[in-house]
């Protein structure tokens, strides 16, 4: 099935660039705050208490569910509110256990540590404490960056890790609340699986301090919230926000541009999307492009989905290309839907092999890659949406 790609030159927007337009309301691809982030008002509350009592949590969820902003809003605004202590640091690009240190150390000392930092005698007993060498730098933004001053064994880092952690301890007087989120948790498990033990024993002996674990790969942090984590306090998992809050926000969003969105409108994309909010936004945002009247129609979101696919065609062919034949059958296959059933006879035959083992040795590669997901009730489906409509308008 082919599609054909619309015209997107300064010509044929010109009349549209003669006068002014209103801003696109929608934001994606990076943390959405304000008007821009969207319900979860029972998650967000719970993460406050959380980090203001000194209590530890874990969530997980699947990529462009809002953790990443959720996560930056809970932070914020217990900073705010409480004059909370906090940091955040993702694991994300860590590539080994020196690597997960570094990324520690240096938002311990830009975040919970920060406030600290103008008393030079305060901050320099505190450093002085430490077991490990350690010099601070400025990077490009003012911020100190952590560099430590000597090598060590690989098996030192996780004494350098706890040490670190440790410092929080330190700062938990009673009068301030104190928090550490590690977003991409899942990393330091796949460096080296004995990490998330370390910060289980790390969190029974940090009384007053909050850690948060975070991460988008569903099966590590499952694995990883049944063994280490399992008992380390709150565990909250994020699910699709409802078509019902949805619908009105982008609605909402629309009115703020300048434009209007009629329910069904909504719906259109929120089905196009599967509901996972950062594509549900992406998607309004070129609706909301190709709307050049006051209104965003159907007509305009199939516009914007023709003229997204064409932005990611180049990445979604290359990612096919460096599949293996099965793989890339498999992901074909699913480009029809959710399939509950990848051992059945009927999906068999759609990828074109007679044996089990293939299928299933399929799926857990492109699960690995990150491409395929388990929903919530159980069938594989393509982690990408508008990957999963290339493929289908592809085939």
């Amino acid at each position: 099935m082919s599609y054909t790609k619309r015209c997107y030159t300064a010509r044929c927007y010109t009349n549209r660039y003669n006068s002014f337009m209103p801003e696109n309301p929608y934001v994606f691809g990076s943390p959405a705050s304000g008007l821009s982030f969207v319900d979860r008002e029972v998650e967000l509350d719970t993460l406050t208490t959380l980090l203001r009592e000194g209590r530890n949590g874990v969530v997980k969820s699947p990529r462009r569910y809002g953790k990443t902003s959720l996560l930056s809003l809970a932070i914020s605004t217990v900073r705010e509110r409480d004059r909370g202590r906090m940091g955040m640091v993702s694991l994300a690009g860590a590539l080994d256990v020196r690597g997960v240190a570094n990324k520690l150390a240096t938002e311990v000392f830009r975040g919970p540590l920060g406030g600290i930092r103008g008393s030079t005698a305060a901050f320099a007993e505190m450093v002085k404490s430490i077991r490990f060498g350690l010099s601070l730098a400025m990077d490009h933004d003012g911020k100190p960056k952590v560099n430590f001053e000597l090598a060590r064994e690989s098996e030192e880092w996780p004494e350098v890790i706890s040490d670190v952690i440790r410092l929080l301890a330190r700062l938990a007087d009673g009068k301030r609340p104190v928090g550490l989120v590690i977003d991409e948790f899942q990393r330091a498990h796949e460096l080296d699986p004995s990490l998330p033990w370390l910060f289980k024993d790390l969190v029974d002996n940090l009384p007053g301090v909050s850690l948060v674990f975070a991460g988008s790969r569903r099966h590590l942090m499952e694995q990883i919230s049944q063994g280490a984590l399992q008992r380390i306090g709150t565990q909250m998992s994020l699910p699709p926000i409802p078509l019902e809050i949805m619908g009105v926000f982008l609605a909402e969003r629309a009115a703020a541009g300048g434009k209007k969105m009629q329910a069904a409108v909504a719906e259109r994309i929120y089905e196009l999307t599967e509901g996972i909010p950062n594509d549900v936004q992406q998607l309004a945002f070129w609706s909301f492009e190709a709307a050049t009247a006051g209104e965003i129609g159907a007509d305009h979101v199939e516009m914007g989905l023709d003229r997204l696919l064409a932005i990611e065609e180049d990445g979604f062919s290359s990612l096919v290309s460096r599949l293996g034949d099965v793989q890339a059958r498999v992901l074909a296959a699913l480009s029809a839907g959710p399939q509950p059933h990848p051992h059945g006879a009927a999906f068999m035959r759609a990828v074109g092999v007679t044996g089990t083992s293939s299928v299933q040795k399929a799926l857990a590669a492109l699960e690995a890659k990150e491409a395929i997901e388990l929903t919530p009730a159980g069938a594989w489906r393509i982690s990408n949406p508008f990957l999963r409509h290339w493929l289908y308008r592809r085939d």
